[in-house]
């Protein structure tokens, strides 16, 4: 009878243990570091939100101060002009303006003595 002889594996039982530990812990290493890249993407990614968030609010910050300028200076004008209008308002209602426009444009004139109607509390009649 042949029987075949087994073959002697070239690396010991010992030797294969190794490396397969090695291996595990390679795998291993290789996680960790994965880890630790994403825990770094991520803190690099909350970083970077957090300043354009803060850039955002700075762009913000700046429009509502020239908003805010470019209304105080239309306020500003506005009070003037206001002013301006009032001025004219006092001047075109003034009473020698009147009488002149009355008298030379018009062409009204003083009412004349015997124009004049003079009332007196006696020639009232109540009753009538």
């Amino acid at each position: 009878m042949l029987v075949a002889k087994k073959p002697r594996s070239s690396i010991p039982y010992y030797e294969q243990q190794q490396q397969k530990r090695k291996s595990v812990e390679r795998r291993a290493n290789s996680s960790r570091l994965a880890v630790k890249k994403l825990t770094i993407l991520c803190v690099l990614l909350l970083i970077t939100l957090s300043a354009l968030s803060l850039v955002a609010h700075f762009v913000l910050v700046v429009q509502v101060n020239y908003e805010i300028g470019r209304a105080t200076r239309e306020l500003l004008s506005m009070q003037e002009q206001q002013q301006q209008l009032k001025i004219e308002i006092a001047a075109l209602r003034s009473p020698e303006r009147l009488e002149k426009i009355a008298l030379e444009e018009i062409g009204l004139h003083y009412p004349t003595h015997s124009q004049l109607i003079v009332l007196t509390a006696g020639n009232l009649e109540v009753g009538d």
